[in-house]
């Protein structure tokens, strides 16, 4: 992307304007941030600039709100067919630091063979934490699920869709997922299994 010329450095902004690729600390700040998305909307946080699958930490797409945290340490941030993103007013964007905290007082309890996957963003619609219930499945994509699930609304028992882009294979799936007390359970796609919580 170029960068217009300037007598002055502007800094890097705090929202994110129109398609393209934007570096992290140099044209866009870390943080939370939200576009009202779009029936096209896509974005990517990236680790790298190669154009390659590998770069993509995390990724994301839907009809409905998005919701992104952006780390210090990723490297940029790419969106197309997206609204305007702007500092989640929910979140605090002066929190430099990757760790999340646990929303909920209410233990979770896996079920058997359910394996934990280690967050790729902060807290979405309350749920902070993913897991995996398949072999099928890949915690880049139940992460993707997460962030999917929790951007469309509060968790609830009736059945909602979502749909989630896998990092791994690029494509999207739809998952069909519900509340079971403070697990959301989440299944389709290619034989896959998610735990939200």
């Amino acid at each position: 992307m170029s960068i217009p010329p300037s007598t002055t450095p502007a800094g890097p902004a705090s929202t994110i304007a129109g398609d393209g690729t934007y570096r992290v600390g140099v044209d866009i700040r870390p943080g939370t941030y939200r576009s009202q998305g779009s029936n096209a909307c896509y974005w990517e946080r990236l680790r790298g600039l190669g154009g390659t699958v590998e770069d993509i930490i995390a990724n994301g797409a839907g009809t409905g709100p998005q919701v992104v945290q952006i780390a210090p340490t990723d490297v940029a941030f790419k969106t197309k067919r997206c609204p305007t993103w702007t500092p989640d007013s929910g979140a605090s964007t002066s929190s430099t630091t990757t760790t999340t905290s646990t929303t909920s007082t209410t233990p979770v309890t896996l079920p058997e063979g359910a394996h934990a996957c280690p967050a790729t963003a902060g807290p979405a619609g309350g749920l902070s934490q993913s897991a995996v219930g398949s072999s099928a499945t890949s915690c880049q994509f139940a992460e993707q699920v997460r962030l999917a699930y929790g951007a469309s609304g509060p968790a609830g028992p009736s059945p909602r869709q979502v749909n989630a882009v896998s990092p791994v294979t690029g494509q999207s799936y739809t998952m069909t997922c519900s509340a079971d007390g403070g697990l959301v359970v989440c299944s389709g796609g290619d034989n896959a299994v998610v735990y939200l919580y």
